[in-house]
């Protein structure tokens, strides 16, 4: 059986803001125009879950695609540090430095490790991360 992926509007950012701390107001701005959307097409619970985690994917994903000239050599520096630890350690690291010195950064240096299943996770774990974010400041409700 095929795992079927519920389409998700597309929402066009004004602008995707590189600023540590901006993730959270980016998100919300989004969430706010996928809300209005959904509302008239009126999903199940388990749907705008699925819906709204697939956004704040597509949003790290533009993140990780805004146009770097080259990867400073502080996240080179970094990624180093961190590809010495086991991949559950490097994981832990990336998601610290998320917190410490935002998305972008963090996104930076898991670029510079050069292993795609390490950025999958961190994907995987920056989205729950941030649902629960939005769930924390309310501008999401928990679903029952």
């Amino acid at each position: 059986m095929s795992e079927e992926k519920t389409p998700v509007p597309e929402i066009v950012p004004d602008e995707v803001s590189s600023e540590k701390g901006s993730e959270v107001g980016e998100l919300k701005k989004r969430i706010e125009i996928l809300e209005a959307q959904l509302r008239k097409e009126i999903p199940v619970a388990e749907d705008k879950e699925e819906i709204i985690k697939q956004q704040i994917e597509t949003y790290i994903k533009e993140l990780q695609q805004t146009p770097n000239i080259a990867t400073p050599s502080s996240a080179r520096d970094e990624a180093e540090e961190i590809s010495r630890f086991e991949p559950d350690q490097q994981l832990g690291a990336l998601i610290s430095l998320t917190l410490e010195k935002g998305l972008p950064k963090a996104l930076s240096v898991a670029q510079a490790l050069n292993n795609p299943a390490i950025l999958d996770e961190l994907h995987d774990a920056l989205v729950d991360h941030y649902y629960q974010e939005l769930i924390e400041q309310g501008i999401l409700k928990r679903q029952q």
